[in-house]
């Protein structure tokens, strides 16, 4: 029996705070292959600078596109890359597997105070 590979999780970031995740999600899926039958699973989340910006987590079963194969094989696990939303706005993101820097992981309440203990 073949070994599983192993899920790679890729954040976006430089996502516009207006994009919604539908949005998103056509992009990134708009760049597959004819015979690339992947599954897309992504969160959408403010990011942590406040550039009115949002950060996303991809992850794809049962393996990443192949556009994604320079972020897997690069050191540096980064790419800069142009996505097209909804045939208007071109996007200039960042999609990298490193996690360098501060990541939010699920949206907070507006409003709420954050309390870390």
């Amino acid at each position: 029996m073949a070994p599983k590979s192993q899920t790679v999780i890729f954040r976006v970031r430089g996502i516009p705070e207006i994009t919604s995740r539908e949005q998103l999600e056509r992009a990134i899926t708009e760049d597959f292959q004819d015979d690339e039958a992947i599954k897309t699973q992504l969160s959408i989340t403010p990011g942590c600078a406040s550039d009115d910006s949002q950060t996303s987590l991809l992850e794809f079963t049962p393996r990443h596109p192949q556009y994604l194969d320079n972020v897997v094989n690069d050191p540096s696990g980064e790419m800069t890359s142009m996505i097209l939303i909804d045939d208007e706005a071109c996007l200039d993101i960042s999609i990298d597997r490193n996690f360098y820097g501060l990541t939010q992981l699920y949206p907070t309440t507006p409003g709420e105070r954050i309390v870390a203990e």
